[in-house]
């Protein structure tokens, strides 16, 4: 059973619109992200990480802002670990994900069966693509595995780091479930450019 959500978002108006939401059984918790688009490297030594990008990632070279992803999803892990509870699931979001979709998926009584659990998909469920780390579910063993494959420092793109590098070194503890839908939120800021 899932205890609680973060939503990862540095948008007030998103934070605004999960916290009209009372649900039973999940705390919703908003997760001010981290801002690393000014100065990614000051807010990465700041905050006590490394940077080993790989060679080929263009990611955060166009995204300067995806460093404080990442500081914001591996500060939500250690919060899981520090919590010492065994038995609780807990759901990271980022705000691009639909927020009706995830407000069903909390009100459900989903029990997951891996300590990893990507939740994500793109369109229809059918035809979903990629390992996005908008939507996932883990506990304290999956947070711990995270924590400890990172070392606090930043080599991919966090879903990457999630869902291919650490998912292939440990292949028994990730689960596929695709829950939450997202918005297209590529041609919803191409739309608004034009």
């Amino acid at each position: 059973m899932i205890k609680t959500c973060y939503i990862i978002s540095c948008c007030e108006a998103r934070a605004r619109e999960y916290a009209k939401v009372k649900l039973k059984n999940v705390k919703i918790i908003h997760f001010n992200s981290v801002d690393s688009r000014e100065d990614f490297y000051k807010v990465c030594h700041d905050n006590g990480y490394t940077i080993d990008i790989e060679a080929n990632s263009l990611h955060f070279k166009r995204r300067p802002g995806a460093f404080g992803c990442w500081m914001s999803h591996e500060t939500i892990w250690n919060e899981i670990v520090d919590k010492r509870d065994d038995d609780g699931y807990y759901c990271v979001v980022e705000d691009d994900a639909d927020p009706d979709h995830v407000i069903n998926f909390l009100s459900s009584d989903y029990k997951p069966e891996k300590p990893i659990v990507n939740l994500n998909y793109r369109g229809q469920p059918e035809m979903r693509i990629g390992d996005g780390s908008e939507a996932y579910v883990l506990n304290r063993q999956g947070a711990q595995l995270l924590t400890m494959a990172s070392g606090k420092t930043i080599t991919r793109p966090v879903d990457k780091f999630i869902f291919k590098h650490t998912r292939k070194l440990f292949p028994y503890m990730f689960a596929d479930d695709a829950k939450i839908g997202l918005a297209d939120w590529s041609r919803k800021t191409t739309m608004k450019a034009i």
